[in-house]
């Protein structure tokens, strides 16, 4: 119990509210933790859909023969965006589950990619929010698999 008859039990009280305090935070990290975790079916359609995005806007200067590579190719250019597991299992460019850690998604999110002369080529909105959510999913690809976690 944790009332006596003259007053609470004040080290029940304590545990009590440590224990939910401990549960609570569990909680949390649990839902957090699952938040991120897609089933394979669910990866591999996210993976599509961002396979889909890289298509239409980066495969342009992002492949061996995009028709604008010649024309904005830097020293930091890679040409395989079209490859989602080359692209996530390169640390510079994905951080499996930290979209903000990742080098790509800050320049999507910025908007400085993909780079365009008119600025018409920039991802709306929803576009970023599913290329951050496959960063966060561990960057499935279109079949759903997740790169190999690094030793």
């Amino acid at each position: 119990m944790i009332f006596r008859e003259n007053g609470p039990k004040k080290p029940a009280i304590f545990f009590y509210v440590l224990l939910c305090l401990v549960l609570t935070a569990a909680g949390f990290y649990a839902s957090a933790e699952g938040a991120s975790k897609l089933s394979r079916a669910e990866g591999a359609r996210l993976g599509k859909k961002v396979k889909g995005i890289f298509e239409k806007k980066c495969a342009r200067c992002h492949t061996p023969d995009g028709s604008d590579r010649e024309k904005y190719k830097n020293e930091a250019d890679i040409d395989f965006i079209l490859n989602l597991k080359k692209l996530a299992s390169n640390p510079d460019i994905i951080s499996p589950g930290d979209p903000r850690g990742s080098g790509l998604y800050p320049q999507v999110e910025d908007g400085s990619m993909p780079y365009s002369d008119t600025g018409e080529n920039h991802l709306p909105k929803e576009e970023k929010s599913i290329i951050e959510k496959w960063i966060k999913a561990g960057a499935p690809d279109e079949k759903g698999d997740l790169v190999p976690a690094a030793p």
